[in-house]
């Protein structure tokens, strides 16, 4: 099986807020050692459908490309 929905972060709008880790419920956004922004440690274990990381992302930065 191959999963083709999963978000992707843009780095150039992100600004750091960190409200999609605060939400994750894989805990599958992380940030590394002083690392400002997130990111998605492995897309294939996202929810299909989730969005919630998207949805509460203040600068758009979040989309799904699979969808």
């Amino acid at each position: 099986m191959s999963k083709t929905w999963f978000p992707v972060i843009d780095r150039k709008k992100c600004f750091g807020c960190m409200k999609c880790l605060k939400v994750c419920r894989q805990e599958n956004l992380k940030t590394e050692f002083l690392r400002t922004r997130p990111k998605i440690i492995s897309p294939e274990a996202c929810e299909d459908g989730c969005t919630n990381c998207g949805r509460l992302c203040p600068a758009g930065a979040i989309t799904y490309p699979g969808d």
